[in-house]
């Protein structure tokens, strides 16, 4: 599977529901000097809304202050990672976790608003 195809697939947790949409992934390097390689870590995701795709959530957008602040407390609310490690199956465009979406990590404290 290419990041491609797992970019703008819907999440499924475990209790069946919809929570959101793929919309970042994050690697870990594993190992040292040329035989190094990324791993995929986190999948993170969305209820899809505009302000994830002009890049607000993360801190490397700057804006006026207040909507940047005002984007940033939806991030926080409204933006979970999952560890790859969840993940149970994925089925055409869906991406099945093995926990509720309330268990997952916000993406601010994952990425500590960067």
């Amino acid at each position: 599977m290419t990041v491609a195809e797992l970019l703008a697939c819907e999440v499924v947790d475990a209790n069946g529901d919809v929570v959101g949409e793929v919309h970042d992934l994050r690697f870990e390097r594993r190992g040292a000097g040329a035989a190094a390689g990324y791993h995929l870590h986190y999948l993170m995701f969305s209820s899809g809304s505009v302000f994830r795709r002009l890049g607000y959530g993360y801190g490397e957008m700057k804006g006026p202050w207040a909507l940047m602040h005002a984007l940033r407390w939806l991030a926080a609310h409204r933006g979970w990672a999952v560890g790859w490690e969840h993940v149970t199956r994925i089925e055409g465009r869906r991406i099945h976790i093995d926990m509720p979406v309330s268990a997952c990590r916000s993406i601010l404290d994952l990425t500590g608003g960067d």
